[in-house]
């Protein structure tokens, strides 16, 4: 049984991490409500408060997307991605990173990794270990979280492939991201 909860509670520790912020800053937030008006914990209570929900959002997204299940097994190693998947795979430098797009596959909505010498890895959002790509993402200059997360909030959105990042200096020809010569 302790087992169960430590794999349950390293599974979920952004969303309690989340919840336990919301939690601080809506003690502090009715402290400073309650009794004597404290403007600094009614104050420090609210950012907490406000700071917390995108967190807790962000992070229920992302675990709502590990647990949508998708064929395949993602793989990073240091700047190096794998993926192994049941029909294609393959791995990709992301420092040759050219291009991210979000597009729809049979299996749900698919990051589409493009690199400077054109080769292409699809990789299911839900494919096993693809939460990892997060933090790769995160490390490319300019790339937008929010906005992905946006993406896949709406189905909609995603019906069509979405260009999430591209390499500065690099421009779209004909839906295909070259680099600038």
């Amino acid at each position: 049984m302790a087992d169960f909860i430590r794999v349950w509670i390293a599974r979920n520790r952004e969303v309690l991490s989340g919840l336990a912020l919301l939690l601080l800053g809506l003690t502090l937030f009715a402290n400073g409500v309650i009794g004597a008006a404290n403007p600094l914990k009614l104050g420090v209570g609210g950012i907490m408060i406000l700071v917390s929900l995108p967190l807790i959002r962000r992070a229920a997204v992302r675990l709502w997307l590990t647990r949508q299940h998708a064929s395949g097994v993602v793989i990073i190693d240091e700047r190096r991605v794998g993926y192994f998947g049941p029909d294609e795979g393959g791995f990709l430098e992301s420092d040759a990173l050219l291009s991210v797009h979000l597009q729809p596959s049979e299996e749900g909505p698919a990051w589409c990794l493009t690199t400077e010498e054109g080769r292409t890895l699809i990789i299911p959002v839900g494919a096993e270990g693809a939460e990892g790509l997060y933090d790769l993402f995160n490390a490319l200059p300019r790339f937008k979280v929010g906005e992905a997360f946006g993406l896949l909030d709406d189905p909609d959105a995603i019906a069509v492939p979405r260009r999430v990042w591209a390499q500065q200096g690099s421009e779209e020809v004909q839906g295909r991201i070259l680099p600038k010569a």
